[in-house]
């Protein structure tokens, strides 16, 4: 196991997609933080600026469009990249977030995780924000 020391933090409702995303990403040497609610995601991200946050969009209560501006408009938190995990290909709200630089990229459900593992490491490999 590489040690990247780089913190993941990870966002979604489901439990066996987050269990999984830990599995995987632990066995690449990231740590990983995890958050079942946009209120959880937020707090964690202020309180542990991660690397990298792979947010859900299709969450209850506060969807991932809803925790990325709440995120982008607070100068804590602003400049943490994120990344969307999503089975709902809402193109149109993932288009404008890609292009007004709000995430780095996307990825779709269900997860194939060597594009997982690569576009995190290249987006990773491209900042030098360790822990």
């Amino acid at each position: 196991m590489e040690d990247n020391q780089y913190t993941i933090l990870l966002v979604d409702d489901n439990l066996d997609n987050v269990d999984l995303l830990v599995e995987i990403l632990k066995a690449q040497g990231y740590r990983t933080l995890t958050a079942q609610n946009g209120h959880d995601a937020i707090r964690l991200a202020a309180n542990e600026q991660p690397a990298l946050i792979l947010l859900d969009i299709a969450m209850p209560v506060m969807d991932g469009m809803e925790v990325l501006e709440v995120l982008k408009a607070d100068s804590s938190t602003s400049s943490i990249p994120v990344m969307f995990v999503t089975g709902i290909m809402e193109n149109e709200k993932i288009l404008r977030a890609l292009e007004n630089h709000y995430v780095v990229d996307y990825i779709s459900k269900p997860i194939v995780i060597s594009e997982l593992l690569d576009k995190i490491a290249a987006y990773l490999t491209s900042c030098t924000k360790k822990i």
